[in-house]
This record gives structure tokens, C-alpha cells and sequence, in this order.
């Protein structure tokens, strides 16, 4: 490989702003700001209500010991005691017991005093947002998942939404537990929960709100699709427990409800969605809570915005073995998705057509993590009648088809973590594409195969132009030559890079290819990547297998190398050498070749033409995207790879063919 330095660069940053200030962006969302920003908000509206962080310390209270959670929850009731006692008469308090966050409406003065308090880590104000308003339980699979007596009986979906019809026939006998957390703020926002509290657990808490608000029976038609159990529109997890927690409150000014089909509308506060994440901490101790469905959000995020308030309280549920499932937003970015679906330790969750294609509305970028069926999606409705469907369109409704997943694949294997459970649906299932973006559209069947540890094989050939849609160019311009997949060196990157997506940190994968290349290409070395991730930035991280000629012994060589963040484009980044042999006579140049790596338990052995030429332990690769690469030195269309078939297995007990 040509010369390599440790890569340089970061992403764009913000524009200059105070640290530790974010304000409302007017898309729904925050973007940092200035204090002066901040204090103008305040005096504009006369009292602001915001979130601040405190200076407490935290660690997410499935990772402590149960006296570690009584002295960290101490340690942040005595921050929000010491910060209030700074501020003379503060308003709509709100105290979270698990998370180091303090809400409240303050003047431009008690922001003042809170920017200069020491327990004050950040202020961030508490905008409020809507929901994120698309035959789809047989397209993700679940039915064949059913017949193996996997309906989520053992586990609850807890959905954090404008609440359900708690009558519905969809949902009797199931819902387990009702919350309700709406802000009142005079001449702005009321409340919906029952007597106009602004919190309750008492029953009805649950109940959606009314259909005369915009917005309101959202919840209903999400919760259907999660885990609603009606003939003719069964959810996804048809017996899993519900937990209807309502967050969202009534709005009457049209400017607040622009974006929510207009006045009234039902939006719901950053504070009042933690608040509801809390609760559903709290009664993990007394249920089986498997995933919580959050169908809204807002703003513009290109990357993580893990300073968002909400990420503590889910990281909270992480550790407690709960995933946080988001909608991506309906705004047709590519890019771009809206919060809180950018926090990274969430499941993001993009919408596709019934036809497999990425819905026009649904926004798509590197963060969304899966995508699911969010285009006229069928689902129990509110309504006076109690078992009536009908039809909507969203991320909204994607989403619930990941919560609902989870509960079938968690009561299929108990103790799989979350990761486990997002990396066996994130790698099966139909390849979408857009944007040169690809993720898997859920197949629930195939990811619990995978989580059992059967065996997934899938070979790919590139006959036709419709083999080439599960492949996309991380890097270089691939295309369809003939029956081969080819890249020419051409393009302006350095490592041409094409990958597709495949289960399993046990696999072996199996590579025919052919490198053609000039003489001042002729030692440019080219190979399989395997356990890759892709940032937006260029770059790679992931185990990268390579062959060659070798510039000094004449043969061909092999090797295995260990990249992180390697920038593509440039080809130089931070790597380490986990093998290299330089005599390896088995490798035909000019001509195909076949490399096979197989991978278990963290050991890599890779083979040229059935010869074991190299091998290496290195446990830090476990999942991924894989693919064939080559180098090239100089913009000439003579450097050729051309791929003629690639096959992957997972190793496991059986073979279980997977797609095309």
C-alpha cells in the first residue's frame, strides 16, 4: 500500500456561538446560539421554557449498582436544589430523578443568574415539536415469525405518542400501563391529561387526545402497528404488552401550528418527552419492556446531536436493555434527519414504499439505522367505532414496525442485547438505496435466523442491472460490465470501494476478481473489506484484505490491515498491520482470482486461490459492510477491477439462503 499518515480534518463545525446555548432553529428544532440570543427570546415571550443540564454526575443507571443509582440520583436532586434556590420565584418546575436536567420557565434575568450559576452546565431551550406525519406486516415477514410462536407475548412496547384509544379492540386485554406528561403554559400551550394536570399515571392518562385537535388519534394508529391485534390489521407483535405514555400537549396559536396541520394541534415539549422516558425506566423494575417508540421530532441534523437533552434518559433505557426507537422526519432530505433521531445511541427509522423503494417524504442519511414500510400503512384508527382501521402515511408509521420487531425478536432469544438485535436487522433483509445511502428494509423472519445463529448464505452476481441495486459506491463509479461488477481508475479517489450489507461477526466470504493495471499501477494492491463503516467525511473504518504484486520478491503478496478512519478519497489514515506475507505464488496477476477470508471468534485467515497465504486475531470487528476495493495511483481507465461473483455465509449449524 502506498505511503500512509494518520488522517487529518474534522467536519464542518457550527457557526461561532456560546458553548452550552441552543435556541429554537424555526424549523422545530435547536441550533446554538449566543446568550444574548437566548436572553432577546426570553424578554420577547416574557418567560422562556427551557432545559438545563447540570453539573451532576452520570452514568446510566443500568451500569451502577443499586447504591451507585441512590447516590447518583441524590447527587442530582442536590444540583436542582442548589440551582433553584439561586433563582427568586421560578416557574413550571419540572425535576427529573434519573437524568442530571432541570426544566422550567425562566425570564431574561434567571437565565442570567442560571448562565453564571456553577451547577448550570448548558441551557437549552424546550421547543415543541409534532408527530412525525404512510399489508406491511407480511412485507417485513412477520407472519412466518408468528407461526414459530414468536407474537411478543413475553415483552411490552412502550409508546410515547399523543396517546391510544384505550377501548380499541386492537389493544384489549394489553395495555399495562398509562402515563400522561402536557405542559400548560398560560396564553400558550394546555394540557391533556385528565383535569388539565400536567402529569398523571392515573387510568385514562393514556387515552388519545381528541380527534378535533390536529394531530391527536397519531398515537392510536401508531401503537396499531406496533402491537395492535385485529383481524384483518394485526401489528407487527400482536401479543406484546402496551404501555400508552401521552406526551404531547394542545396548541391554539396557528404560527405554533404551522407545521402541524394547523389550530388547534397537539406538539409536545423536549421536557415532557423525557419526562415520559423516565417513567418508562421506572417501570422496567415491574415489566418486561422491550423497546419505546417515539413517532416525532423535528430541526435539521446533517450530524449525531448527542448534546440534546433527550440522550441522557435514553442511554438510561440502553443500559437497562430498552432501545429507543425514531422516526427519520417527512421532510424528503437526503443528509438530514430531525431530532431526536439524531442521537446516536437511538435506532433511527427511515420509511420505504410498499414497492421497496425509499419513501419520497422520508428523510435519509448516514444515521438512519433501518428502514421499514411507512407508505399507506393500514393500522387500527380512533374513532366512536372501537375496531376501526385506516390507512396513513410517515416515518411515523415505520418506526412502530422496528418497535414491534424487537418484541418478537427478544421473546425469540431472551438475553440478546440490543445491539445484537440491530445488527441482525440492520444486515438482512431488501437493500434500499438513495443517495448513494443504502439500508435494510427489516425482514424479521431472516433477522431471527441470524440471532439464533443459524447460518445466512447470499451469492451475488452481477448478470443483469438489477444485481447491482443492493451495492452501493462507498467510493468510485461502479458499474455493470458484461457479468462482471467493474470500476475503473478514472475517478479521482485513490480506494474505489463498493459494499453491500451482510450479517455476522462468524462468516467467510468468497471473492472471484481480476485486476488489470498499467505499469505505474502494477503494484497497487487490491481485495476484500469486510466489518466496514462509512462516515460521511470519506472515510473508513474496518479490516481491509488485500493481494498484489510484490514490488521486491516479484510474487504476489497478501496482507491484512486494520484501518480507522482511513480517508478513501485521499488514501492515507491511521492503520495497523495485522499480517503481511510477501511471497505468495499462488496469485495469478492479470488474471481472476479467488479470495476466500474466513472469519471466527476474531480470527481472520485469508486464502488466495485456496492457498492460506495469511492470517490474524484482532476482536475489534465484529459487524458490517463488505465489498471488493482496489487502489489506484493515476486517473487511467486501464486499472480495472473487475468482480465476477461474491459469496458470504455466516458460520453457524445450518444454511439459510438470504435474498437474492
Amino acid at each position: 500500500m502506498a505511503a500512509v499518515a494518520v488522517l487529518g480534518g474534522a467536519l464542518p463545525g457550527a457557526a461561532q456561538a456560546a458553548p452550552g446555548i441552543a435556541i429554537a432553529d424555526g424549523r422545530g428544532g435547536t441550533a446554538p446560539a449566543a446568550a444574548d440570543a437566548l436572553f432577546a427570546r426570553a424578554a420577547a415571550r416574557g418567560r422562556l421554557p427551557v432545559i438545563v443540564e447540570l453539573a451532576a454526575g452520570f452514568v446510566p443507571e443500568g451500569s451502577l449498582a443499586a447504591e451507585g443509582v441512590s447516590a447518583q440520583r441524590a447527587g442530582i436532586a442536590a444540583a436542582q436544589a442548589a440551582l433553584l434556590a439561586r433563582l427568586a420565584a421560578p416557574e413550571a418546575v419540572k425535576r427529573f430523578s434519573t437524568v442530571p436536567y432541570l426544566a422550567l420557565h425562566a425570564t431574561a434575568a434567571e437565565l442570567q443568574a442560571i448562565l453564571a450559576a456553577p451547577e448550570a452546565v448548558s441551557v437549552t431551550e424546550d421547543v415543541a415539536v409534532p408527530v412525525a406525519l404512510a399489508d406491511s406486516v407480511p412485507l417485513v415477514k412477520a407472519p412466518p415469525v408468528w407461526r414459530l410462536g414468536n407474537r411478543g407475548g413475553d415483552w411490552a412496547v412502550a409508546v410515547l405518542d399523543t396517546g391510544v384509544q384505550l377501548d380499541h379492540q386492537a389493544f384489549a386485554g394489553r395495555i399495562l400501563s398509562e402515563a400522561c406528561y402536557s405542559t400548560r403554559v398560560a396564553g400558550v400551550s394546555r394540557s391533556l391529561c385528565p383535569g388539565g394536570a400536567q402529569a398523571s399515571i392515573a387510568p385514562g392518562a393514556g387515552a388519545d387526545c381528541p380527534l378535533s385537535i390536529n394531530g391527536c388519534g397519531h398515537g392510536t394508529h401508531v401503537a396499531g402497528i406496533a402491537t395492535g391485534d385485529l383481524r384483518g390489521a394485526r401489528g407487527v407483535a400482536p401479543e406484546a404488552g402496551l404501555i400508552a405514555v401521552k406526551v404531547f400537549a394542545r396548541f391554539d396559536d396557528p404560527v405554533d401550528c404551522a407545521t402541524a396541520g394547523g389550530a388547534p394541534c397537539a406538539l409536545t415539549y423536549t421536557s415532557d418527552q423525557i419526562r415520559g422516558l423516565e417513567r418508562v425506566a421506572e417501570l422496567a423494575g415491574s415489566h418486561a419492556i422491550t423497546a419505546v417508540n417515539m413517532s416525532l421530532g423535528a430541526g435539521a441534523f446533517v450530524a449525531a446531536c448527542d448534546t440534546d437533552p433527550r440522550k441522557a434518559a435514553i442511554d438510561s433505557l440502553l443500559s437497562l436493555g430498552i432501545v429507543t426507537v425514531i422516526s427519520s422526519g417527512n421532510d424528503g432530505w437526503n443528509g438530514y434527519v430531525t431530532a431526536p433521531g439524531c442521537i446516536s445511541s437511538a435506532v433511527t427509522v427511515g420509511a420505504t414504499t410498499k414497492d421497496d423503494a425509499v419513501a419520497s417524504f422520508s428523510n435519509h442519511a448516514w444515521m438512519v439505522d433501518l428502514m421499514a414500510p411507512g407508505a399507506d400503512i393500514t393500522a387500527p384508527v380512533q374513532s366512536r367505532r372501537t375496531g376501526a382501521t385506516g390507512s396513513k402515511s410517515g416515518t411515523s408509521m415505520a418506526a412502530p414496525h422496528v418497535a414491534g420487531a424487537w418484541a418478537l425478536l427478544r421473546q425469540a432469544r431472551e438475553g440478546a442485547s440490543p445491539r445484537e438485535i440491530l445488527r441482525a436487522l440492520a444486515c438482512t433483509g431488501e437493500t434500499v438505496e438513495r443517495a448513494d445511502i443504502a439500508r435494510q428494509r427489516i425482514d424479521i423472519a431472516t433477522a431471527r435466523r441470524q440471532l439464533l445463529k443459524l447460518s445466512v448464505q447470499r451469492r451475488w452476481l452481477f448478470r443483469t442491472d438489477a444485481d447491482l441495486r443492493v451495492w452501493s459506491a462507498a467510493t468510485g463509479h461502479w458499474v455493470r460490465f458484461g457479468a462482471f461488477l467493474r470500476v475503473a481508475g478514472s475517478d479521482s479517489a485513490t480506494v474505489h470501494q463498493a459494499v453491500t450489507r451482510f450479517c455476522g461477526s462468524d462468516l467467510e466470504v468468497t471473492a472471484e476478481m481480476r485486476r488489470a493495471t498499467t505499469e505505474a499501477d502494477q503494484y497497487s494492491p487490491s481485495g476484500l473489506t469486510l466489518f466496514a463503516t462509512f462516515y460521511p467525511d470519506g472515510t473508513m473504518r474496518g479490516l481491509m484484505f488485500h493481494t498484489g504484486l510484490h514490488y521486491d520478491s516479484g510474487h504476489g503478496y497478501a496482507r491484512i490491515v486494520a484501518v480507522d478512519r482511513f480517508n478513501l478519497v485521499q488514501g492515507w489514515g491511521p492503520f495497523r498491520d495485522l499480517c503481511y506475507n510477501t511471497d505468495v505464488p499462488a496469485f495469478r496477476p492479470g488474471a481472476f482470482n479467488v479470495l476466500r477470508v474466513v472469519s471466527e471468534g476474531g480470527h481472520h485467515r485469508f486464502f488466495v486461490n485456496g492457498e492460506e497465504t495469511c492470517s490474524a486475531t484482532d476482536t475489534g470487528f465484529t459487524a458490517g459492510e463488505l465489498g471488493p476495493w482496489m487502489w489506484a495511483n493515476s486517473l487511467d481507465p486501464d486499472n480495472i477491477l473487475d468482480v465476477e461473483v461474491i459469496r458470504a455465509r455466516t458460520l453457524g449449524p445450518e444454511a439459510v439462503a438470504a435474498g437474492p
